[in-house]
């Protein structure tokens, strides 16, 4: 019975866990550069409160001058702050080469895997990557557990995320005034994907929601 009850602590225990986001910078962000700035950085500090299991951050940002991984599997009590000084808006949105850029210098290394993307803009200025590509990319990680996060202003996201593979349930609108609930139903949806005993390593997990109907009407983004 003691072997038994051991064998349960370890399969229930929690697996190391990698969030990776990817960060539009480009123009149109400036509109909301405050409330990003201050909305990331208390986002971080509610994933450093969080002693439940090891947490690794990869964080990227992007415009069309650059796509600049910051942090790459840091750990999450290393990560810097954002300020008005290292998150400056300007020029366009590759999104697809922020996107296939990042997941391809993120290793797994049988960790749980959360991969969240923010943008108020559409693709307009990829070199490297199609959409296609994409969908792909996105498609194989989700086989191997990973969890797709899609947030959106001044867009339909709920189009833009479908075209690209990622689940309606974990895609959400927001404006520039909901910025700071963005990080707010982030932050309480990572309590809920932890607590999810049967989310680990499952293949194909875009069925699950991330996102609740009162989080998307928080968001002023509906509840699709």
């Amino acid at each position: 019975m003691a072997e038994l009850a051991l064998a349960e602590r370890k399969e229930t225990k929690l697996r190391d866990l990698l969030v990776t986001f990817i960060l539009d910078e480009s123009g149109s962000m400036d509109a909301c550069k405050e409330a990003t700035i201050k909305g990331f950085n208390e986002y971080v500090a509610k994933l450093q409160e969080e002693k439940t299991r090891k947490t690794q951050f990869t964080f990227s940002k992007f415009n069309s001058n650059k796509v600049e991984i910051c942090h790459n599997e840091t750990e999450i009590n290393d990560i810097k702050e954002l300020n008005k000084d290292n998150y400056v808006p300007n020029h366009g949105t590759p999104l697809y080469d922020a996107v296939g850029k990042t997941i391809k210098d993120t290793q797994t290394n049988d960790r749980d895997v959360i991969c969240v993307i923010m943008t108020d803009g559409q693709e307009n200025d990829s070199k490297e990557y199609t959409r296609d590509a994409i969908f792909s990319l996105i498609k194989e990680k989700e086989k191997d557990g990973w969890l797709f996060i899609f947030l959106g202003a001044n867009i339909d996201s709920y189009d833009v995320s479908s075209t690209i593979g990622i689940a309606t349930g974990n895609t959400a609108n927001y404006t520039y005034d909901t910025v700071g609930t963005v990080y707010t139903c982030l932050a309480q949806g990572m309590r809920g994907y932890s607590g999810c005993s049967g989310h680990r390593g499952v293949s194909g997990y875009s069925a699950y929601n991330f996102f609740s109907a009162e989080d998307k009407s928080n968001l002023q983004g509906g509840t699709k």
